[in-house]
This record gives structure tokens, sequence and C-alpha cells, in this order.
């Protein structure tokens, strides 16, 4: 099944495939273009962006394309550890409100507004940019500046988002509390921020009621002085009615307070604030004291949460996310920040489960969510139920499930892959108030494991510390962080000196931030499995103990509604007693059967340590308003420290009933066991005691309740008694059939042992018989020879009776013996087919990590190959250009030699039409001469002859100069043009040396990395070959395995019915013994000479009658129990391809065909599968055209109307027939298109009598 860009893996969980898009994908290739880096796998990634901190949050800042008003200086001063808190992206400014209404467009969907009954009220980006333009400009109208606080008592609905966003928009602070908070826990909130403007409602609906909130918040505005207005959103009616209210002229409706300025669209300006500017201040529980009040900052906070949208969840503005949260809760902060990313909100802020437990399924079918998130308790509660919402509700569009609050178990994971939308990415996520965000959560490129967050965040470096503050893998540790990251708070209000920041964070660990979890890192996965807070971590003997443990166990018994657990800390004892307080169902109390089920599913399922010493039943567990339990309050209590109330729980009054188990207390002394007591001076001893005593139960509960406590000192005998379970990823069903078995054989044994020990009895009261028959032998004498004549022959036959009696009794202590060494063999036989079971299991799963690895690598060297390929083409381009650049080069300098020839030719013919012109002016001066010399006289020839002379000469003087100039002109610009010329030639000459050597080189290199290349396919082609036949050997394995798992489920069948045979052989024996009874009881009422011998005597053959009918009627039974008449049903399939036919429904519902190559896709279109049943009745299917099987995938093909739905390519639905038929002797046979037989399938029901 595909889901999310990735397939189901072997256990049906997401794993990404090779090479999917998205946007963590690209953030890697981007780091790795950008600082020439290559990554092995995401591991390498991840390490790099830890180390690598500063440059990889730059990165994400580009990526995400976060708008700043202003450039930054640098990103952070590397030079400072986490503990100096530095400073972020200093000189930049930016703007919250302004990034998250960026990007999506005028008419798309912002905010969807889910109501209890199912409707829905929708706005899109317009609407949303209008209000918060209305409301922020009301804001300023009445005096609210930059820096100044802003809160809301308010629901999770659209008017809360448009208040925090404008709130944002004009640079003030905003801090939120839910509507279920009280009206003390408000004040101790808001006081410390003390607010100019508080936002709130009329009234909310919660469970199908209303609620109206006048009184509470008229409580509130009255404590908190600095309120200047209070706005009031109509959410139970149209209008609001401030009639109620006190102090009225403080007082105005949203729809007042938002129009106040204008009723025109107003244009939405923002102010730019610095990088490390507050935007929420955020509480914490207050759980012990009064509430932290934690600053966080805008640009901090906006990176964090667009890292963890865009890069972690690759949030896009197609997607649809529905998270169930308060506005009391760090996770709507983190939901609101989704925006960024254009992406719907729906918001819900009414029950979850009640009145209509499906109400969140139902608004994710119809708003088509494509993220759904809440609670993890929520999660288990769905679990419990076992409600197939895939099958009732279109969830198809689901791709990312999201789960945070608390640990979310196992069965929960299997719960979600299975009945909420198969092969999803489920991304259990965890972080905190502290950090606004997450230290850990979900990727789409790893696999899903159950019970796991799949990996830390990238830029997180966290760690699991030891006791001894080293890091640890595979052990349970204290979750820190060493590296500085953007969402730190800037500080605490009212700790001007850091002195609370400092102690909350660093006082453990100096330099070191410790968030005060408890977690264990898995080294072959780097998944993280949190194990609760380190502050109300158990300890027993030294080991540290998470309490997500031990409520993963009893949360998945029906009977117990809910539990804490929290750990007593004894002053005459040398170690912590673990107490264990549960809630019971309705119609359930807490006695000694359910005690024993916890204690032995605890031991199972996780070892004997974690057993606890003691059990209590309270009326209600204690919660935060985020749906935390208060494990350290109760802590403290049951340990006699003082707590004051805190008025941020949930139920505050449940703590009252925990007052009255701290260790001092007189009620506690009063129902403490003995053997508890016992445990407190002593060390535990090598018994196992068990005792119960009840007192009055506490609160509203009616008198008749009892509180049940059972207490069991763990000895090294039970440490060590206990098979191994089957894995903690095994399916509840398989653990809670493991348990009902060993139940069983428990009390199998017991009854065995009670049998024994009533065999023995009945030889003392018979060896008592014959003390007592002597002693009446002695005390009669002779003068009892009348009676006992009288009784002869009766007490002949009484002996006799006896005698035989005494024989069956062997018989039967021969076959109890008999059945307790068969007994003894089936146990043993069992233990090691489990543990068979468990090697061939892990024996699976290191072929398959080995195959993982050999395809990491595998991608590794196609990835190498690729960029190979790439440096080769780059190389040919540059060669070409190279090429062309140098035929450019010989084309420039033949056309300049050209010009050199043509500029040497026009010379010449300078120089020639000179001395022409030179010759045609001679001659011209002569014939003038002549001409003179014939019309003038000697005087006028003189005259005119010098003055001629004198002419010729200025003109030839002048005609010289001008030449001479001309000629140097020219000599000097050929020479200019010659030089340069032969200089270019030079450079040109030097260059294609250099180029020429360049592609010798680059040739060279071409020719080594071609013949790389060819080892490398080589290498590729043997790997593949390899990995081919691992992939063969694998598949013979598994079905080697498969069979042999078949062969010890059927020696289990075949145990069960042999151990139900003894049951009833253990029955006769039971009534054979009480036929005993009676007659024992007979024979001591003739000894004693009561009664008359023939009375006596008719009795006696009754007895005797009776037990002969009953040894006929056991004798049937056990016939009918031993199988002389059984029913059978056996299955045979086989295949002449990859394509086989995997399962067929013995209802006729399905028939599911497989194709178990592992790369290889089979076309199947318009092949036919042909089912015949009996011999007589034939059902034929042909499937559709073009049909492809993927490799190691399935299609299902249901009959109409059988549940199933037209989803290809894993379901079809076969519209010709209601079923495919049932009947005792069915086959099912698969046909090619050629009508060749490629897969049978055969199934035979027969009863025989034996």
């Amino acid at each position: 099944m595909v889901a999310a860009n990735g397939v189901c893996s072997r256990k049906g969980f997401y794993t990404p495939l090779e090479g999917q898009p998205n946007a963590e994908r690209e953030v890697m290739l981007r780091i790795q273009d950008q600082y020439h880096v290559q990554f092995a796998n995401y591991e390498d990634f991840y390490r790099w962006t830890c180390d690598n901190y500063a440059e990889f949050w730059e990165v994400v800042l580009k990526y995400c394309d976060v708008k700043l008003g202003s450039p930054y200086k640098q990103v952070i001063d590397k030079t400072k550890t986490i503990a100096d808190i530095p400073a972020w992206f200093e000189g930049a400014q930016l703007n919250y409100a302004e990034n998250c209404l960026r990007k999506g467009e005028d008419l798309q969907t912002a905010i969807i507004v889910a109501a209890h009954d199912g409707s829905l009220t929708r706005y899109d980006f317009r609407t949303l940019r209008n209000d918060v333009a209305f409301i922020a400009s009301a804001l300023l109208k009445f005096g609210v500046t930059v820096g100044d606080h802003v809160c809301g008592y308010l629901p999770n609905t659209y008017e809360t988002t448009v208040a925090m966003l404008a709130t944002a928009s004009i640079g003030a602070v905003w801090s939120s509390a839910s509507v279920d908070f009280g009206v003390v826990g408000v004040c101790d909130r808001f006081r410390q921020v003390a607010p100019k403007i508080l936002f709130t409602v009329d009234g909310v609906t919660y469970k199908g009621k209303k609620h109206c909130l006048q009184e509470k918040v008229n409580a509130i505005v009255k404590d908190l002085t600095t309120i200047e207005h209070i706005v009031v959103v109509p959410f139970l009616n149209a209008t609001v009615d401030l009639k109620g209210y006190e102090s009225r002229e403080k007082y105005v409706s949203w729809t007042d307070f938002k129009h106040c300025v204008s009723t025109k669209p107003l244009s939405l300006e923002f102010a730019q604030v610095p990088f490390s500017h507050p935007l929420f201040v955020l509480f914490s529980s207050g759980t012990t004291g009064t509430p932290k009040a934690m600053v966080h900052t805008v640009g901090g906070t906006l990176l964090k949460h667009v890292e963890e949208h865009i890069v972690q969840a690759n949030m896009k503005s197609s997607d649809t996310i529905l998270f169930y949260t308060t506005c009391g809760w760090m996770m709507w902060n983190w939901l609101m920040s989704v925006l960024y990313t254009g992406a719907t909100l729906v918001l819900y802020d009414e029950s979850p489960l009640e009145p209509d437990p499906h109400i969140l399924i139902k608004i994710c079918a119809s708003t088509k969510a494509t993220i759904l998130g809440m609670g993890a308790k929520i999660y288990d509660e769905y679990t419990k139920r076992g409600e197939d919402f895939y099958s009732m509700y279109d969830l198809q569009h689901l791709r990312l499930v999201l789960s945070t609050g608390s640990p979310l178990k196992s069965a929960s994971f299997d719960y979600i892959n299975e009945y909420i939308r198969p092969g999803v990415v489920i991304g259990s996520i965890s972080g905190g108030t502290d950090i606004v965000g997450c230290f850990m959560g979900c990727t789409l490129n790893l696999p899903v494991v159950s019970g796991e967050c799949q990996h830390l965040y990238l830029g997180m470096d966290v760690h699991a510390f030891s006791h001894n503050g080293t890091s640890v893998e595979d052990e349970q540790g204290e979750l820190v962080c060493i590296k500085p990251f953007p969402s730190m708070p800037s500080h605490f209000i009212g700790d001007a000196e850091g002195k609370r920041y400092k102690r909350a964070y660093f006082e453990k660990y100096p330099d070191i931030w410790a968030h005060g979890d408890f977690c264990l890192i898995n080294s072959k996965t780097k998944g993280v499995t949190m194990l609760g807070r380190s502050d109300t971590t158990l300890n027993r003997g030294g080991v540290r103990i998470g309490t997500a443990e031990i409520y993963s166990v009893v949360d998945a018994i029906q009977e117990i509604e809910d539990c804490i657990v929290a750990g007593q800390n004894i002053p005459e004892a040398d170690d912590e007693h673990i107490i264990l307080f549960v809630k019971m169902r309705n119609g359930y109390t807490l006695d000694a059967e359910i005690i024993s089920t916890i204690k032995s599913r605890i031991r199972t399922q996780m070892s004997p340590r974690h057993v606890p010493n003691a059990f209590y039943a309270v009326p209600d567990i204690p919660y935060t308003n985020s749906g935390k339990k208060v494990e350290l309050a109760v802590k403290q209590i049951i340990n006699g420290e003082n707590v004051e109330k805190a008025s941020s729980l949930r139920n505050p009054e449940a703590l009252d009933h925990f007052v009255a188990f701290h260790f001092n207390s007189d009620h506690f002394r009063r129902t403490m066991s003995d053997e508890y007591r016992s445990t407190i001076s002593a060390r535990p001893t090598f018994n196992r005691t068990i005792n119960t005593s009840s007192s009055n139960s506490y609160g509203p509960v009616a008198s008749g309740n009892r509180v049940v406590k059972i207490v069991t000192e763990m000895s090294s005998s039970s440490m060590s008694s206990g098979m191994s379970p089957f894995g903690q990823n095994a399916a509840s069903t398989i653990r809670d059939a493991r348990e009902r078995e060993k139940k069983e054989m428990s009390d199998l044994n017991d009854r065995l042992a009670s049998y024994i020990e009533k065999v023995r009895f009945l030889e003392a009261q018979n060896r008592k018989l014959n003390a007592d028959l002597e002693m009446l032998r002695s005390r009669w004498g002779k003068d009892t020879s009348s009676i006992k004549s009288m009784y002869e022959s009766e007490l002949s036959q009484a002996k006799t009776l006896i005698t035989d009696t005494e024989k069956e009794k062997d018989k039967l202590e021969e076959q109890v013996k008999k059945m307790t060494e068969e007994l003894a063999e089936y146990r043993r036989k069992f233990e090691e087919a489990e543990r068979g079971r468990e090697t061939d299991r892990a024996k699976i799963d290191e072929l398959l990590v080995t195959l993982s690895n050999i395809e990491a690598e595998i991608n590794l060297l196609r990835r190498r190959i690729e960029l190979l390929e790439e440096e080769i083409l780059r190389i040919k381009k540059e060669n070409h250009r190279l090429v062309a650049e140098l035929q450019r080069c010989r084309t420039e300098l033949d056309q300049e030699t050209l010009n050199r020839i043509d500029y040497q030719n026009q010379v010449q013919t300078l120089l020639e039409e000179i001395d022409f012109m030179r010759r045609v002016h001679d001659s011209e001066i002569r014939e003038l001469q002549a001409q003179a010399a014939r019309d003038t006289t000697n005087e006028n020839r003189e005259f005119f002859k010098n003055e001629l002379a004198s002419a010729i000469r200025d003109i030839r003087a002048e005609y010289d100069q001008l030449n001479t100039a001309n000629r140097n002109d020219m000599e000097s610009w050929y020479k200019l043009k010659v030089q340069e010329i032969q200089t270019q030639s030079a450079r040109q000459n030097m260059e294609h040396g250099y180029q020429k050597e360049e592609v010798k080189r680059l040739r060279t290199q071409l020719t080594d990395l071609r013949g790389k290349l060819a080892d490398l396919e080589g290498r590729n082609a043997l790997l593949e070959k390899q990995i081919q036949e691992l992939n063969y050997q694998l598949e013979d394995d598994q079905r080697s395995y498969e069979a042999a798992l078949n062969d010890r489920d059927a020696q289990i069948r075949k145990m069960r019915d042999e151990c139900q045979v003894l049951m009833v052989e253990l029955q006769m024996l039971l009534d054979t013994k009480q036929t005993l009874d009676a007659e024992i009881a007979i024979y001591r009422k003739m000894l004693e000479g009561e009664g008359e011998g023939p009375g006596l005597r008719q009795l006696v053959e009754q007895v005797v009658k009776t037990t002969g009918i009953n040894e006929v009627a056991d004798t049937e039974t056990m016939r009918v129990v031993k199988g002389e008449t059984s029913s059978r049903q056996s299955y045979s399939r086989s295949a002449k391809g990859n394509v086989s036919i995997h399962e067929t429904s013995p209802e006729g519902k399905f028939i599911v065909l497989e194709n178990t190559h592992r790369a290889k896709e089979e076309p199947i279109g318009e092949w036919k599968l042909k089912r015949k049943i009996d011999g007589k009745r034939e059902i034929v299917y042909t499937l559709p055209r073009d049909f492809i099987l993927k490799p190691g995938k399935t299609v299902k093909i249901w009959a109409r109307n059988q549940g199933g739905f037209h989803s290809p390519p894993e379901q079809l639905v076969f519209d010709g027939e209601d079923t495919f038929g049932v009947g005792s002797n069915v086959h099912t046979i698969l046909y090619n298109k050629d009508g060749e037989e490629r897969a049978t399938h055969i199934q035979r029901s027969s009863q025989t009598a034996n």
C-alpha cells in the first residue's frame, strides 16, 4: 500500500521510496552543493546540521524564504555556548504576521472552523488579511504600541487567530489561556505580563453544554488592574450583550472594535522588529508553583516552526491540517505558524470524545485533511475502542498523522496504521513549551518504527545522558541539548538576572540544556522513545525506570480507564517503592485477579523490576489543561511534601485523593499490610506475599466502594520466572493469547496440585479409618462375634471394594504422574517453540538489516556513478567550449592576417599612386614651361620662371611634408597593428598550448574515469546479482520459516487440545474422588454400626451403579474431546512464477494475489481467476486490462457488497458476483492471457470419525 510517497514495510509501517522528492532532501542537496560535502546516509546529514548549526539555520532561512525587512550581520556568535543564550541573526528585522500572511492566494481557504455538530465555516486569505488589518488599526487606536502585551482568554477559533496576527503585525506581544482555565490560573499567568487589552468570548460549548464566561471574566478583570479594554467576541450568540459585565466602560464588542477605525478594507502595515523581539509569552504548567513566563522571540519562533513544517513535515500550500489543541497549549502557537506555508488550518475547540467520539475523524474526512494531529491520550482511547475508522470514513487523503503531549504507545501505532490510514507517516513528536517546538519527530526519509519518534530534528544536538553525565544509546537517560538553537526563550519575565532560567535548564549539567525528560535513543534506528519526566523517574535498586514504560502496559488492560505511578521514599527502607494508582472503568473494581493481571503483564512485557510494590484504586487521575499527567505533584504528596493546588489543572480536586497515601499519614499506616511493613524494615526476602486490605475511598464516591491494596515482594525466583514475550512490537492480541495460555497452564498446575493434596488427604483418612477399625476390634473383643457375623459378608465386600479402590487410586496416581510429566514436556516444547520463533524472527530481522545495508551501499554507489557521469558530462562540455574557443581564435587570427595583407596592399597602392602623380605633375610642369617659353619674353620668362620655381618649391615642400606625415602615420599605425596582432597571436598560441595540455589531462582523466566506471558497473552488477541471490534466499528462508511457524502453531494447537483432554480427565478424576468420598463415608457408617445392613447394601449398590454410569458418561465425553469425531480444513497452494494466490476468504468474500518478486513488475491484465466449488459451480473473474502488480505487493479482489471498495492497485471489486462461493472442496486457479495455469489454491473441509 502506497502512502505519503512511501510504501508499507514488512510490518505494514511507512517506509520511504528511494529518491522521493521532498523539502528535506532538497535542503540536503543544497548543503552538499553549497558546502561541497557528501552525506552517506541520513545520520551523516543530521550530524552535519548539528556540528554546523549556524550554516544549517542560515540555509533554512534562505530555503524557506523568510522575508526580512533588513539584512543580518552574522548568524550567531559561535564562541558562545548554549548557556550564554546567544543572539541569532543580529541586525535582521522582520514581522511574524507579514510572513504568515504573504503566501496564501486571496481566494484560497486559510481557516476552517468546525462546530460540534460537524458544520464548517470557511475563511479565505483575503478575508483573513482584511480582518487582521481592521483589528490591528483598532489596537493602534486604543493605544497599543510596539512591545505592549495583549492577552486572549479564548477558544481555538477564527477570531483568536485574527487577534494574535493583528497583535504581531504592530510589534506587540501575545499571550493566551484556554477558556477551561480557572480564574486563579488565568490571573497567575496574565498578571506577570500586565496586558493592556484582553480578548475574550461571551461563552463556550463543551460536551454539548453551554457555559457562560461572564462571571469568570469579571473576576479576571477585577484582579488585573492594567487591563484598559476588554474585547468580547460573540461565540454563544450572534451578538454580544454587555449589560452583565462590571466596569461596563471598559468593554467593547468584537464588531464595534473591528470597525472603530473604518468599515472599508484597510491596507496592512507591518512593524519591522528585531529578530530577537518578543512575540509570545508562554507559561509552564505551574503544577508545583507559579507558572514560569517564558518569552519567545519573533525570529526564533518563526524559523524553528518553518523548519519543522516545511523541511521536516514537507508541508505545502495544498495541505490541510487538523490538529486538536487549545489556546493554552504551545501546540496552538505551533499550529498558527502553519499559515506561513499557505496551507489551510482546521480549528476545533470542543470535546474530542464526548458526546461524539468520532467527531475529529468526521471533521478530518469532511475537510479532506492531509495532516491529522492530537494528543496521544486520544489515540489511546481510540485504540481501546478498536473502531475501524478507515472503513467507516474516507481517509485516503491523509499522509501524515501527528501525536504529542505524551509518548504514543506501540498499540496506538498499530491501531493508527491499521484502522486510521494504513501506510501513513506516523509522527510522534516531542518538545515542549520551553522551546515552543520539538526536539524530535517525523521525517519522510526514514521508516516508521512502532513506539519511537522517528529521529531527532535537524540542527538539534540532542543526547541521552546517563547519571554520570555521559552520552548513551540503548540505555535510559536524561534528554539534553548541547548546541544552541533559535527557539530558546530569550528570558523569563521577572527574572532580570537570569537565575531562574539557569536553574531551570543548566543547573544539572553546566553549559548543557537539561530538558527534564527521560528518554532512550535506539542505536540502530536512531529513533527516540520518550519515558516521561526525569523528575518523576522511578529508581529501584539504582536502576532508573520511566513511568511511560509502566503506562504502556497498564493502559492496555480493558478494565482500567487510567492510571498514574509515583515513587515513594520510605525513611526506614533503603530503596524507592513504586506505587500504582488506577482509575477503574464503571462496573469494575480493583480485585486480586486484576492486580495479578497487572503484575503478570508488567513482569512479562517489561521486567520483574518494573512491577509496583503497591496498588490503589482512586476516583480520578489529575491532569494539566494540556492533557499531561501531574506525576510530580502526586509524588510530592505521597512523600509528605506540601503542594499547593495548581489552578492550571483540569481537575485540581483529584489531588485530594492522594493526600491519604503519604507514608506518615494515619490512613496509610492503618491500610498498610504487615508484609509491606516488613519490606520497610528489612530487605526483600525470597518469598512472594500477597495481601489485601481495604479502606474508604475518597471524594464523591458511594460509601460501598472500597480501595483495594495489594503488595508484592519481588524475589530472585520471580525475577527469573516468566517467559520472554514475542517482542515489544508484537500485536496486543498475541500477547493476550499468550497470557491466557499461561493462565490456563497455571490453573492446570494448581488443579493438579490440589488433586494430589486431596489424594493424600484420602490416604490419611483411610489410614485413620483403619486405625479406628482396629481400635473398635480391640474394644469389642469376643462379644462382637454376632455383630461381625451379621456384617461379615458386607464387610468383606467393603474390603474388596476398598482394595479395588486402592488399586484404582494407584492407577489414578500413576495417570496423574504421567500427565504431570507430559504437561511438563508440553511446556518445555512450547517454550522451545517460542524460543525458536524468536530466533527465526531475529534471523529475519538480521537479513532485512543486511539487505537494507546492501541497498544503502548500492544507492551510494549509484549516487557516486551519477556524480562521475555528471563530472564526465561537465568535462565534455568544457572540452567542447575550449575547442570552440580555439576555433574562434584561429578564425580571428586568420582574419587579422588577411587584414594585415590588405593594409600592406593598400600602402603599396598609395605609393604607386604617389609616384604616378609625381610623374604626371612633372610632365605638366614641363608642358607649362614649354608654353611659357613660347609666349613670354626673356624677362617675363625669367620672372615667371623664378615665381614658378618658387611656387613649385613651396608646393613640393608642402607636398613632401604632407607625404612624410602620412607615411609616418601609416607606418606607425601599421607597426602598432602588427605588434597587437603578434602579441594576441603569441597569447593565443600560449593559451592554445595550455588548452592542449588541459585537453590532454582531461582526456587522461576521462580515460581513468571510464575505467573506474567500468569497474563500478561490474561491481554494481555483482552487487545486484548478490542482492538478487539474497532476495531468492530470503524468499526461501521466509517460506521455510513460515512453514516452521505453521508447524509450531499446529503443535501449539495440538498441545491445547491435549491440555483440554487432560482437563476433562482431571474432571473425571475429581468425580471419581467424590464417589470415593461417598463410599468411604458409607464404609465409615458401616464400621460404626449405624443403620441396617440391607439399607447400607442398597446404598453401596446405588453408589457403585452411579459410579458406573459416570464412568460411561465420562468415557463418552473423552471420545468427543479426544476428537473421535472432528472437523478439519486443509489448504494448499502452488505457483509457476512470481504471482501467487496468497489468500482466499473461507466465506468467499475476497481473493488476494501477491507478486513475490522484490524488484520485477508483473503485468497481469486480462488474466482470469476461476473458482470451482465442489466440482459443480464455477465462477470466473477477469482482471482489468493493463493491470500491473508491483514488486512485493498484493491486490485484494472483493466480491460485490462484501465491504471492499474499488481502489486500484491495492483493491478491486468483482461486480459480477456477491460471493466467490463456499464449499467443502474449493479450487481457485489463476490463468494468464494464453490460458496457461500460473497459480492454484485448494481448500478442503472434511469430517472424520475415529
